[in-house]
């Protein structure tokens, strides 16, 4: 089964690498992007002749599947191509574009299923929501998934939950990285040094995420099992609570599922 990528960025090269770490044939992977940059990068996993700067003429034919990969201002660049693709599935990793408004741009009958990944799946690491178009099947979401799970877990929804998927995993990454950015510049300002406050932050978050993982306890039992009623916890805690932070945070994820919603419009 052949698989073209239309767009060649970060997301796609790791889907790539995924499925050539599952022994995926780099014969059956083309991609195309109109960035050299990016063409160089992609030669160390795929032969030259399967890369393009040309997407149209990746397209001549369309059998197997093609990855939608390019940045939601890009789409309406990639429309026009589709007009012949009429044995393809069509998988969009685009976020905030609907299968409806792909499908209108393809020929009737063409399956779509719309995917949303994150960006730990550049380690394999991610998390990434399916949800089928209209005329996608069975069939079609078992090749979406078979493919996503090559970066990372994959868990199936209604297309109506992938704009807060894109809020909570999506853009979630972020949200991490700057928490743990705050407590390491908090660590420096109480006098530690760089390395130090950096070597305590990563471990303890990847000591925290393994034991949520493993522990199956629930989140607020975990917290209360470091919070002791009078210690350092609780201290710190309290300050969270008087600062809104559960609301900061639902305030966050709702900006973000609402622009995601502003661009499928």
């Amino acid at each position: 089964m052949k698989i073209r990528f239309v767009g060649g960025g970060r997301m796609a090269t790791a889907i790539l690498s995924g499925l050539i770490a599952k022994e995926y044939s780099s014969g059956e992977l083309f991609v195309s992007d109109p960035q050299l940059q990016a063409r160089e990068k992609l030669k160390t996993i795929l032969p030259e002749e399967n890369i393009f700067s040309d997407t149209s003429k990746m397209l001549l034919t369309t059998d197997g599947v093609i990855v939608i990969a390019v940045k939601p201002q890009e789409i309406n660049n990639v429309f026009p191509l589709f007009k012949e693709i009429e044995k393809s599935l069509v998988i969009s990793i685009v976020a905030g574009i609907t299968c409806a408004k792909i499908e209108s741009h393809l020929s009737e009958g063409v399956p779509v299923v719309r995917a949303m990944p994150n960006t730990p799946a550049l380690i394999g690491q991610g998390i990434t929501a399916i949800a089928s178009g209209k005329w996608a099947g069975d069939a079609e979401m078992k090749t979406a998934e078979s493919i996503l799970s090559t970066v990372g877990k994959v868990v199936l929804l209604n297309e109506e939950s992938i704009d807060a998927v894109t809020a909570i995993s999506g853009s979630g990454p972020a949200y991490f990285f700057l928490f743990m950015k705050a407590l390491y510049r908090s660590g420096i300002k109480l006098g530690l040094n760089e390395d130090t406050a950096l070597e305590l932050v990563l471990s303890t978050a990847r000591g925290a995420v393994m034991l949520a993982e493993n522990s199956k306890t629930p989140l607020q039992d975990l917290i209360s099992a470091v919070a002791s009623k009078g210690g350092t916890t609780e201290q710190a805690l309290k300050v969270f609570a008087e600062r809104g932070l559960e609301e900061i945070v639902f305030s966050a994820a709702l900006a973000a599922k609402n622009r995601s919603e502003e661009l499928s419009r």
